[in-house]
């Protein structure tokens, strides 16, 4: 028999290479758990692990192999890659997803209309991570993609309390997995920290440093921030992360003498960089799209040991070492007190030992758990699934 055709233009031997890859995806699944597929998300290779890039990595501490799949990003990849143990990078010809044996697909809201690319008996995690409105992608195909996923997913989760009741309606079963943290990382005690001559203006100065990490776009409060770092003029501010639009490049904020934007710097590098903060910041606007905000930066400020104060929104509500504040003032006053938490070992120690039960792999397991009915099976014993035809 010989090898299948494929729609890409590409010689018989590199099809044959392909279809060989598929082969070995597909032993890898069987001698772990299974194989948890990923549609195109965002690449691997970027500065900001985000929440598909830390499940994708408990998933196989958990047993199972992932492919992550890059068919929409710049990851240099043809085929199947292994890019960390158990975990292959996809992008190529899409036939050969349908090959392998998938135990779950893993969707978001752009991307559900890829579960058509691999088989259909493979149950489906309709993952609700923010509003519509967030996403920059076509309006009409993101409520297909939902409205389709929040009746027929077989399980939907939801990344916030607020989200989670807007749908319990719809789907009285909706399961509530917030982000986590990969504690691990933030071990760091001792570790010298990398020269980056990025710093040498920070370093040169002194003060409490306040520190935010994360991307920069229209929901970063830039006005705030301007306002609080001219309030307390002895503080660095500490600004690490890349800019996603263009709302706040030129903004005079960046430019005050005590802040200090550094732009994005590699995730595994991270830990090394909260050493230098005194005070984790989430500085965000106060519009509806925060209704539903979980930021995944947060629980990494507290496995740091950083207090952090944050502007109001729900999902903020209940975390030890967490103070809101809105206005320049109260923000300023928040960080000052911030400051000497942050000088107590014990409040240190707790910060990070509420982070150490707030895993990832944990999270991995609680959907596992509900999904317990449709993994556990053998052949034709499986419970039907609720997906659509």
């Amino acid at each position: 028999m010989g090898t299948p055709s494929l729609s890409l233009p590409v010689s018989p031997e590199v099809a044959r290479a392909l279809w060989d890859q598929v082969a070995w995806v597909s032993r890898r699944a069987k001698e772990r758990r299974g194989l948890v597929y990923f549609p195109p998300t965002i690449g691997w290779d970027i500065p900001s692990f985000q929440r598909p890039h830390h499940l994708a990595r408990a998933f196989t501490i958990e047993g199972f192999a992932v492919v992550f799949d890059c068919r929409n990003a710049r990851d240099p990849v043809f085929g199947f890659k292994e890019i960390e143990p158990d975990i292959f990078l996809f992008k190529g010809p899409a036939e050969l997803l349908k090959e392998l044996p998938v135990t779950l697909v893993w969707c978001f809201v752009y991307n559900v209309h890829h579960r058509l690319d691999v088989t259909p008996k493979a149950p489906l995690v309709y993952d609700i991570i923010d509003t519509i409105e967030v996403f920059p992608y076509d309006r009409s195909l993101l409520e297909r993609n939902h409205a389709w996923a929040l009746q027929w997913a077989d399980l939907v989760t939801c990344v916030s309390r607020a989200l989670q009741e807007d749908f319990v309606e719809q789907r009285p079963d909706v399961l509530y997995l917030p982000n986590a943290v990969e504690t691990w990382r933030f071990e760091t005690y001792g570790v010298p920290m990398p020269e980056d001559p990025a710093l040498q203006a920070f370093r040169a100065a002194s003060g409490p440093v306040a520190g935010y990490c994360g991307s920069l776009a229209r929901w970063f409060d830039f006005d705030l921030l301007g306002n609080v770092a001219k309030n307390l003029p002895d503080w660095r501010f500490l600004i690490i992360g890349p800019h996603l639009d263009d709302s706040g490049r030129q903004h005079p904020a960046l430019g005050q003498p005590n802040v200090f934007p550094i732009g994005p710097r590699p995730y595994p590098s991270i830990p090394f960089y909260m050493e230098l903060v005194d005070v984790g910041l989430l500085p965000f606007r106060g519009d509806e799209v925060l209704r539903g905000l979980s930021p995944l930066k947060l629980y990494e400020y507290l496995a740091a040991g950083k207090p952090t104060v944050v502007t109001p929104f729900p999902e903020a509500q209940g975390f030890p070492g967490v103070l809101t504040a809105g206005s320049p003032a109260s923000f300023a006053a928040a960080l000052e007190k911030a400051a000497d938490m942050a000088r107590n070992p014990e409040v240190v120690a707790q910060l990070r030992r509420f982070a150490q039960r707030e895993s990832w792999l944990a999270r991995v397991r609680t959907a596992l758990d509900h999904l317990e009915p449709y993994l556990a099976f053998a052949g034709p014993t499986r419970p039907p699934v609720r997906n659509a035809p």
